[in-house]
């Protein structure tokens, strides 16, 4: 997620850079969306019997596993499906990287903007002067809770359907095609975004409104029936959501990097990445510890549902608050030397 700013920012002029950024962020879902497929495949699904015991703290536990009668053997298989999925993604992403070492040129012949020729400062006057920025850390705590929860709650996505029976097939099914469609948005947005020549924060609001609707509609369909379930609904909502959330992705790096200019793109979006991990890592504490977290898939998963909707909704009054200037873009533009 640090790097495609950074990229953006070194190869491509300012009329492309956040179609770059977008391209860079948004390839990674989709090929992400893969992996949806894929763990399913090799990670083979419970018993039928025992999908009431899929939760998020006690799934896959020895003493759990073996107390509902099933065999060490079993178990065993479990293990050896699991690591063989982290080989596969290991193997995958050692080759990438090898790729990058052995030809990636650090920039290109000529800068292709006037900001891209100059220095950038030192790494730690960065640090210093973005932990003293406020306009930062608003995009950055708006980017952290929204994408945070929500790749916690899209990772248990299997877990967040099993009460309508839903198998981690299916589920897999709807993360991929969520994961598809908002990788394309995301780049849809970006060049559109490009054109405009800013208007983030607009974008982000409208896209964050949508999000919030789109998760809604799942949460009353899942937990409180208010709206009738049906397997076309889910579908449907997870690909408004992955429109609206990864659609608007790859613009709260770029405001972010506007917000920070002259720190280098790498410091600014390295701290939104930790940041988002961070939100996203919170959340999964808290259903580990809450009450009934272990054994009520239903109420975790719900209390889950809610707490996702709750961040994306603190989005809305930190991006009204937030004061939009993009220093990085008015230098080359001539607004600014």
């Amino acid at each position: 997620m640090a790097a495609p700013p950074a990229l953006s920012a070194a190869w491509f002029p300012h009329e492309q850079r956040t179609t770059a950024t977008a391209i860079g962020i948004t390839v990674g879902a989709i090929l992400g969306a893969g992996s949806f497929i894929i763990g399913p495949l090799i990670v083979t699904q419970k018993p039928d019997n025992q999908t009431e015991h899929h939760n998020m703290t006690s799934a896959w536990e020895d003493s759990s596993w073996l107390s509902q009668g099933n065999s060490t053997t079993d178990f065993s298989t479990a293990k050896s499906q699991i690591m063989l999925l982290m080989y596969v993604e290991f193997a995958w992403t050692a080759l990438i990287f090898l790729l990058i070492l052995a030809y990636f040129p650090d920039k290109p012949p000529s800068p292709p903007t006037l900001s891209a020729s100059k220095n950038r400062l030192a790494f730690r006057s960065g640090v210093k002067q973005l932990l003293r920025n406020g306009r930062f850390w608003l995009v950055c705590v708006s980017y952290g809770i929204l994408f945070g929860t929500l790749s916690s709650f899209g990772g248990l996505l299997d877990v967040n359907l099993s009460p309508h029976n839903v198998t981690q097939v299916e589920a897999g099914w709807v993360g991929f095609y969520s994961q598809i469609a908002g990788g394309a948005s995301g780049i849809v947005v970006g060049r559109f975004s490009d054109m405009l020549g800013g208007h983030f924060k607009l974008t982000i609001l409208v896209m964050t409104v949508g999000y919030i609707g789109s998760l809604l509609w799942l949460v009353l369909m899942l937990y409180h029936s208010i709206i009738p379930f049906s397997t076309v609904s889910v579908y449907v909502s997870n690909l408004l959501m992955g429109v609206f959330a990864l659609g608007s992705e790859p613009l709260f790096f770029e405001l972010g990097v506007e917000a920070t200019y002259p720190i280098a793109e790498g410091v600014t979006t390295c701290v939104l990445t930790w940041v988002n991990n961070l939100f996203g890592l919170l959340l999964l504490l808290v259903v580990m510890v809450m009450p009934g977290g272990g054994t009520s898939s239903t109420r975790t998963a719900d209390w889950m549902g809610w707490a996702t909707l709750g961040c994306g909704a603190a989005v809305l009054p930190l991006m009204l608050v937030f004061r939009e200037r993009y220093g990085r873009l008015a230098v080359d533009t001539g607004k600014r030397t």
